[in-house]
């Protein structure tokens, strides 16, 4: 979620060294996702038996976050950011809806990378939030 964040502050940040400082931090949030992922690969890929047990994983975290996603905090607070103002919130929460289908997006690319693909079973907040693009 930090690099999908970081993404849309540094496209939608209020000042330009909002968006400098986001850009900048991209490409370290990049780098831990990749090695993540790539460690997650090599794990499986030598012990295919391992698999069942990270998928396992990525579901419960699933559930977590899909609490997280549940708090409005942070998702009015950049509403707020993206819209520039409190008055443009509801144009800045169109922003986040597609930040957080962004999200999912990546982070189905980033499990199909790492070997343990969740695009069949992920979870279904996560299924809503790709549904609203089609609608």
């Amino acid at each position: 979620l930090q690099t999908t964040v970081l993404r849309y502050l540094a496209a939608y940040g209020p000042t330009e060294a909002d968006r400098v400082l986001a850009a900048r931090l991209v490409p370290d949030r990049m780098r831990m996702s990749a090695y993540a992922t790539d460690h997650i690969h090599f794990a499986t890929a030598k012990r295919p038996d391992q698999q069942a047990g990270f998928a396992m994983w990525l579901g419960q975290s699933e559930f977590a976050q899909a609490r997280e996603f549940a708090d409005p905090v942070l998702w009015e607070a950049l509403a707020v950011i993206f819209g520039g103002g409190v008055q443009q919130m509801d144009e800045g929460m169109q922003v986040v809806k597609r930040l957080q289908r962004d999200f999912v997006r990546a982070y189905l690319r980033r499990t199909k990378a790492a070997n343990v693909d969740r695009t069949a079973a992920l979870i279904p907040p996560f299924q809503q939030m790709l549904a609203q693009e089609a609608s």
